[in-house]
């Protein structure tokens, strides 16, 4: 007998290598021939893609037929869906297609059922032209001995086959033989686990047993799930995680019932497969059921279940699954029958999911309000719906369930154009399985019986409405109507409210900017506009609205509804924000930010007018001894206090701020010099010394101040604060309780700046400032052709101060006004002086201007009256302005410069040309001279400002003004000149700058025509 064994086990194992050797063989064919039917599934689904972007319906069918019969046989059906399951086009299988192995008692039926157990149904995506998703699903066989197509291949394939089956039958009669000896029991399935197994037998004997027979179940198409006898799941293949989307490293360790949730049974529960084949004690076989995935998805799958054993014992189940794939089609086809069903009615079919919005519509329903029927899936029924559903919220679909046709409730549709139509409407609820819970019918209402009923729709949405409702006419813009809310808020009566515009309730809107939203609205640009205003009620009180516009055109008339929302609330909400956003929450002082805009605001404001700004810094002595020992409730409390002590002792105009922490900042405006600033530090000081009552502790506590003033500390903001900063920290460090001034080092030019700054005002009263004369002479013979007056002041503590420097001094002081009147006063006392002198002919006074005076009425009135007193007739007079400035003026037409004009008064461009696009507006001004810009001049000879100079010529001689060089101060410049056509000029090659009273002997030494 051990012979026997012996040599029946080294046969069995020579059979083995040759049932190896042919499984190989037939692995290797089988996968080829798999790798070419995928590829012309690929090939298939690009063509298709192609297809279905043109429509071409008829071509989709060929390419079908095509892949079916030209797949060596493996596809054996093949059909094209769009992303709902509905069918594009398909090729079902039929007696052709089927396998030629069935034997011969196997019926039809019998065959189809075979058919679906070895096909495998292949999904590629595909891109459809009207759903945008779809998909082509190609039956193909995964049998083993479904033979390929070439000859030679089907030789191959059947000889392998052939010496597996021998070789297997073989190697199972010598087991038999010599293993099993005569009695024993083999009727329960028992695995041994393999060499190569997925885990070894010592470690985990479900796996190695379990191998073999997963293996078979897949090559037939089968999702397959490993369970242990306790239920946990312990392997699964790639297709069992596809149809449950659970992934192997989830599911591992998973009861078997979390990933394979059968879909509940009549008493609210179903077992798996796996647990029946346990409890019973027997395999299970297939068994059509509904499955429920991960995502919550109902599959209809064929599954069973075999039992593991090792030893007679149960170690495991494996439990095998797939899509039942009739039962799909058949539910697929029932799906297209009610979705064609639907599409026919006549009536709006609507289904509402638990939150109210839509989750079905079909195409009549879309059609009524106005919709595509894709467009309607996730819309609030509020929003379609809005009366009663919108305006009365504790209204709700269930009361609407069941009502017969006698009491079935009329309720009004809104459509996507804004225009209202009456709806009968029937409410039916939805098993609870689904999404959606209520069936709503819907049916239009007859145009006779709308406008009957118009009256009353109107009172429903209007009344119940929280806002302010109106209506108006689109030609008259008179009131059509207005719900009670409107009413109640403005106080007018329905029969006032038609005689009024909503023009008439906000006196405030800008009339043209109304009329521009009402004809957006109209040409159908947007759907709604919304703008603030305010309303004013019947007692003339007032509050502010945000209006919602829409435009009605369905209507007859057309109209506009305009919802109308009372913000007080929100505005006020929107200061305390913006209030919280700028001020300390707990003091309610200035925080940084607004300090340091009123801090740059500030010196802006010195370097016009000249006078001090003073920046205190302040910080608390000893303040965290009174947190330490006190507590931060009574600490929050003295900070609040001390706050309005500083508050107290400034003035209005300045400013308190607190930084952080215990450190404030104070803001002195306008001070006059240091000693000012001191007296107030020596205030805050004394105020101090009192103490501060809070709650039930009395606390002294003193203060430490930096002080830096601007512009004697002549530096930006963030540095003035440093400045001042450091000052305080000079306090600390030498006692605390006192102040100190930042000691910025002055410069000359600056001491010289402000000195000038704080006298220049009583200079100016004093007359003290000189009027200059600068003779304007013809180039070519230095004749006298006019006069530039200038004005100089020579302070005998200073030194000379020019006209430039004066102008920015007066400009930062508040002065210019009085200064460029004292130089209009020179010049008309000039032109007196020489009024006697026959030669002065009608040589004009040139005389420059801040453009900002020619846009005051007033200032133009003064010249009038000095030319009026002077006897000096506004022709003589030239003002000179900058380019762009003059160009400003004219665009704003003040009235400043039409008295000007009035008086025959001229002009004269200075730096003519930097305003070269906008020089076509100078026709419009009485233009005397162009100047020269001054680096144009002094750039001479170079071509570029020849070539300038030669352009600049031509233009001004365009609007009629003589060219004028300033500045001219050698020969060769006056030659190059007169070279490129320049007749007017002055400056020190020309003639000498002289004061007034030495004007009249220079022009008599002058040349005169």
């Amino acid at each position: 007998m051990a012979w026997f064994r012996l040599t029946a086990l080294v046969l069995a194992a020579a059979l083995l290598l040759v049932i190896y050797q042919a499984m190989g063989q037939l692995q290797q064919l089988h996968a080829e021939r798999l790798n070419r039917v995928e590829a012309q599934l690929t090939v298939a689904a690009t063509r298709l893609n192609q297809l279905l972007s043109v429509g071409d319906q008829s071509a989709v069918q060929v390419r079908l037929h095509r892949l079916v019969g030209g797949s060596e046989g493996a596809v054996l059906a093949a059909r094209v869906i769009d992303i709902r399951g509905r069918p594009i086009a398909q090729v079902q299988p039929d007696a052709s297609h089927r396998p030629s192995i069935w034997p011969a008692w196997a019926v039809e039926p019998v065959q189809d059922q075979l058919h679906a157990w070895l096909t495998t149904p292949r999904r590629l995506r595909l891109a459809t032209a009207d759903s945008g998703l779809g998909y082509l699903i190609a039956d193909v066989t995964d049998a083993w001995f479904w033979p390929p197509g070439h000859p030679v291949d089907q030789l191959t394939y059947l000889r392998a086959v052939i010496a597996a089956l021998v070789a297997a039958a073989a190697a199972i009669w010598l087991f038999l033989a010599a293993w099993l000896p005569v009695g024993s029991k083999a009727g329960a399935r028992t695995l041994e686990a393999a060499p190569g197994s997925m885990e070894s037998a010592a470690s985990d004997p479900i796996m190695p047993t379990s191998r073999r027979l997963a293996q078979w179940f897949e090559l037939l198409g089968y999702a397959v799930i490993v369970t242990d006898t306790r239920h946990r799941v312990r392997w699964m293949n790639e297709r069992a995680t596809t149809l449950t989307a659970w992934r192997l490293e989830d599911a591992r360790r998973q009861l078997v019932y979390s990933v394979f949730r059968p879909a509940s049974g009549e008493d609210g529960v179903e077992a798996t497969p796996g647990e029946l084949a346990l409890q019973t004690g027997q395999d299970v076989g297939r068994l059509v059921m509904d499955m429920i995935d991960r995502q919550g998805q109902v599959l209809s799958v064929e599954a069973g279940a075999s039992r593991l054993m090792q030893q007679d014992r149960v170690i495991g189940v494996v439990l095998f699954f797939r899509e039942a794939t009739m039962r799909g089609q058949q539910a697929r086809v029932v799906q297209d029958t009610q979705d064609l069903i639907l599409s026919r009615l006549g009536e709006g079919v609507v289904t509402v999911t638990r939150a109210g919005t839509v989750d079905y519509a079909n195409p009549h329903a879309a059609r009524m309000f106005g919709y595509a029927p894709d467009d309607l899936p996730g819309t609030a029924l509020s929003k379609l719906l809005p009366v009663p559903f919108l305006n009365s919220p504790d209204i709700q679909l269930e009361h609407y369930v069941g009502t017969d046709d006698g009491s079935r409730p009329r309720v009004v549709g809104w459509r996507k154009d804004a225009t209202t139509f009456a709806i009968d409407l029937s409410v039916s609820r939805l098993p609870a399985s689904g999404a959606a819970q209520y069936l709503l019918v819907l049916r239009e209402r007859p145009a006779d019986s709308g406008a009957a009923e118009l009256s009353q729709r109107l009172g429903r949405l209007f009344d119940s409405a929280g806002e302010e409702v109106y209506i108006f006419d689109a030609q008259t813009l008179y009131f059509l109507d207005a719900n009670r809310g409107a009413r109640a808020m403005l106080g007018y009566d329905r029969e006032r409210l038609l005689r009024m515009t909503p023009l008439d309730l906000a006196p405030g809107l800008d009339e043209q900017q109304f009329h521009a939203h009402l004809s957006s609205l109209q040409s159908g640009d947007v759907e709604s506009v919304t703008y603030q205003t305010e309303h004013r009620r019947a007692d003339g009180a007032s509050y502010p609205v945000e209006i919602t516009l829409s435009y009605s055109q369905g209507e007859q008339p057309p109209v506009f509804l305009a919802i109308a929302e009372e913000i007080t609330a929100r505005r006020e909400a929107e200061a305390r924000l913006q209030f919280i956003a700028h001020h300390d929450v707990l003091t309610e002082l200035p925080n940084r930010l607004l300090f340091m805009d009123r801090l740059d605001q500030g010196m802006r404001r010195c370097d016009r007018t000249g006078r001090l700004l003073a920046l205190v810094f302040v910080d608390l002595d000893l303040f965290k001894r009174v947190n330490d020992t006190l507590g931060h409730e009574i600490g929050d409390g003295l900070l609040h206090a001390v706050g309005q002590r500083l508050l107290e002792n400034v003035r209005v105009t300045d400013t308190v701020a607190r930084l952080a922490g215990d450190e404030f900042t104070l803001l002195l405006n306008g001070v006059v010099d240091q000693a000012d600033v001191e007296r107030i530090a020596d205030k805050l000081l004394h105020a101090f010394e009192a103490p501060f009552q809070i709650d039930q502790h009395a606390i002294t506590i003193g203060i430490s101040m930096g002080i830096a003033i601007y512009p004697l500390d002549p530096v930006d903001a963030k540095t003035l604060l440093r400045h001042a900063d450091e000052a305080m920290y000079a306090v600390k460090r030498a006692g605390r309780g006192n102040y100190r001034v930042f000691d910025a080092a002055v410069t000359p030019d600056a001491e010289r700046t402000l000195h000038i700054e704080q006298v220049l005002r009583n200079a100016i009263a004093l007359d003290e400032i000189e009027i200059l004369a600068e003779p304007v002479v013809r180039l070519a013979d230095r004749q006298l052709a006019g006069v530039r007056v200038r004005v100089e002041w020579t302070p005998p503590d200073i030194g000379r101060v020019e006209q430039a420097e004066l102008y920015d001094a007066a400009q930062r002081t508040g002065v210019l006004e009085q200064l460029e009147l004292r130089l209009l006063r020179g010049a008309c006392e000039l032109y007196q002086g020489l009024n006697q002198d026959s030669r002065a002919g009608t040589w004009p006074f040139l005389v420059s201007l801040s453009t900002w005076q020619l846009r005051r009425r007033d200032f133009a009135i003064k010249v009038a009256d000095l030319l009026q007193r002077h006897e000096m007739p506004g022709t003589r007079l030239v003002l000179g302005l900058e380019e762009g400035g003059l160009l400003d003026v004219l665009e704003g037409a003040t009235g400043g410069f039409s008295v000007l004009r009035e008086l025959g008064v001229e002009f004269d461009i200075l730096s003519f040309g930097a305003g070269y696009q906008r020089l076509g507006r100078m026709a419009q001004c009485p233009i005397r001279f162009a100047s020269l810009p001054d680096d144009v001049v002094h750039a001479l000879p170079d071509p570029a400002a020849m070539a300038t100079v030669g352009t600049l010529l031509a233009t001004a001689r365009g609007f009629g003004a003589d060219v004028l060089a300033g500045g001219v101060s050698s020969e060769s410049v006056v030659e190059h000149l007169s070279t490129a056509g320049v007749v007017l000029g002055h400056g020190p090659a020309l003639a000498p700058v002289v004061r007034e009273a030495e004007f009249q002997t220079l022009v008599k030494a002058l040349p005169s025509g």
